[in-house]
């Protein structure tokens, strides 16, 4: 008895072992790169963090965004400061400047932001986010 196969696993079946791992090494480095941002929307995001936060500010991407296998959700952005905050600048004042110059940008969408400065204490949320999260 013949069972159907399409013809896309029917030629997978006959790549050599060693090239199925490297084709699926690569894939899984490309979903880790993809995201689901368009290119438009990071250089934009990106913009936006570093007029508010300065030039030295990173970025990143973690959440729901950072799996392509998922659908919906919101962006999750960690930015880490370069230099501590001055006495005078809220730490949620500039998220919310943040949010809105992104918004400015991409449109409204459903920004968190979550703020790491030097001198701030380390909370478990920067660590899952720097340890998940996608440098943009």
């Amino acid at each position: 008895m013949h069972v159907w196969q399409p013809q896309c696993a029917r030629r997978v079946a006959l790549i050599n072992q060693p090239y199925l791992i490297f084709i699926r090494t690569f894939a899984s480095m490309l979903h880790n790169t993809l995201m689901r941002l368009s290119e438009f929307e990071r250089v934009q995001l990106k913009k936006a963090v570093r007029e508010i936060a300065g030039d030295r500010a990173l970025v990143r991407l973690f959440g729901s965004r950072v799996d392509d296998a998922r659908r919906g959700g919101d962006i999750d952005l960690l930015v880490e400061l370069a230099e501590p905050l001055d006495r005078a600048e809220n730490p949620a004042w500039m998220t919310a400047r943040i949010i809105a110059r992104a918004q400015t940008y991409i449109g409204e969408r459903r920004i968190d932001v979550v703020l790491r400065d030097p001198a701030s204490l380390e909370l478990p949320i920067h660590q899952i986010a720097r340890d998940s999260g996608v440098l943009l």
